[in-house]
């Protein structure tokens, strides 16, 4: 299976200018973007490139920061 290609956007951005914080509803581990491969992948991409504050998810054990 080949990732899909990942597009990051400024909505992160535009939102702390705003004041607000970004906390994305729901990383689940059993049902990842078609631009990922695995968990970590999926969370160095939300909090490396997407800049997130922090997340939701139904798998805690999983994530690590």
């Amino acid at each position: 299976k080949t990732p899909a290609e990942r597009k990051v956007t400024d909505l992160t951005a535009r939102a702390r200018k705003a004041g607000l914080l970004s906390h994305p509803y729901t990383l689940r581990a059993d049902e990842l973007p078609r631009c990922v491969t695995s968990v970590d992948e999926l969370v160095k991409a939300l909090f490396d490139e997407a800049k997130v504050d922090g997340l939701f998810t139904d798998f805690p054990d999983l994530i690590k920061r």
